[in-house]
């Protein structure tokens, strides 16, 4: 846009020479022409990206639109709380089914998962386990079958008391636009002292970059602020499950494009956090799968083997393959 309005103030500039070479036209009233265009310039420069702006907002008002017509999540109780009998905590998936669209993703599937022990779902990609995780989260509706968490099942108890109960590590944690606090407190509906928050900072081994900021838990970060690493958004999203304090940990274990040391910090905070919870992995690591009490391998949106790492490395052959073909890290 610059470059055509210095074209165009070239070519009258040329042609009021030659003007005023004939006395056809005064010097001032050259300068008075180019003192018009270039007022006239910008509101024509804005009218011709007009249509452009338009599409854009079309398209974004287009995206709302569809995120408005999506359906209300229940948020009204569908049994008092009081009569919500919850006593062992083992989360059940039982003959459950579901499909995105007509596409089938899990066919029958059924596992038990035992309250304060870590239990890993391991299996191809597309096999279904990032599914199992948006299904416990109750992002979808399952199509048959039930899960249930004790001795309730999961649609019977409201669902901002169920999602309070669950925490979700994952790889890929987008800050919002804020300060560090805001982010580790983000979703935790209670009051957190600095002593707190300090505390769990510590345990997730962020305490320490933090302080290296020079507002401290106050930095901004996100959009309009500092730029974290993958590690380090990590470790706040780790944070923020310590502050919670979840009855349920679901982990996405993905750390193989994180460097040696970002790992290492990651691993330690997660073996503090997993201690003593029900937690269920996303399993990408061999130690990890070790140290699962149970092992469950999804293939085609079906369970075909439950066990320890040893039993299935005996008796279910795919499993075996997996581990051995895929190089899963040690």
């Amino acid at each position: 846009s610059s470059v055509i309005m210095l074209l165009m103030i070239a070519i009258i500039l040329g042609f009021g020479a030659i003007r005023i070479a004939t006395g056809a036209i005064t010097a001032g009233a050259l300068i008075a022409m180019i003192f018009y265009v270039m007022q006239l310039s910008m509101p024509l420069m804005n009218l011709s990206t007009l249509v452009t702006d338009y599409k854009k907002a079309v398209g974004a008002s287009q995206r709302i639109y569809e995120i408005m017509q999506e359906p209300v999540e229940p948020m009204e109780q569908l049994k008092p709380i009081a009569n919500i009998n919850i006593e062992n905590g083992a989360l059940e998936f039982n003959n459950v089914e579901f499909k995105y669209d007509v596409k089938t993703i899990l066919d029958h599937v059924s596992f038990r998962i035992p309250q304060g022990d870590i239990s890993a779902f391991v299996g191809p990609s597309g096999s279904g386990k990032s599914t199992i995780f948006n299904l416990i989260e109750r992002m979808y509706d399952i199509d048959n079958g039930d899960i249930t968490y004790g001795n309730e099942s999961i649609y019977d108890i409201p669902i901002t008391n169920w999602r309070s109960k669950i925490g979700y590590v994952m790889q890929s944690n987008s800050m919002m636009t804020g300060t560090i606090r805001d982010n580790i407190l983000y979703g935790i509906n209670r009051n957190v002292s600095d002593e707190e928050l300090i505390k769990y900072a510590k345990l997730a081994n962020c305490h320490d970059f933090i302080m290296q900021f020079d507002e401290g838990y106050d930095t901004l970060v996100g959009e309009r602020g500092l730029k974290l690493s993958g590690g380090q958004r990590q470790r706040i999203d780790i944070a923020r499950s310590f502050v919670k304090n979840p009855d349920i940990l679901l982990l996405d274990e993905a750390t193989a494009n994180l460097d040696s040391e970002s790992e290492q910090k990651i691993q330690e905070a997660l073996e503090v956090l997993m201690k003593g919870r029900t937690t269920i992995v996303i399993a990408h690591r061999l130690s990890t799968i070790k140290k699962a009490g149970q092992i469950i391998f999804i293939d085609q949106g079906r369970v075909t083997g439950e066990g320890t790492h040893d039993e299935l490395m005996k008796y279910h052959e795919k499993y075996h393959q997996f581990v051995t073909t895929q190089n899963l890290n040690k």
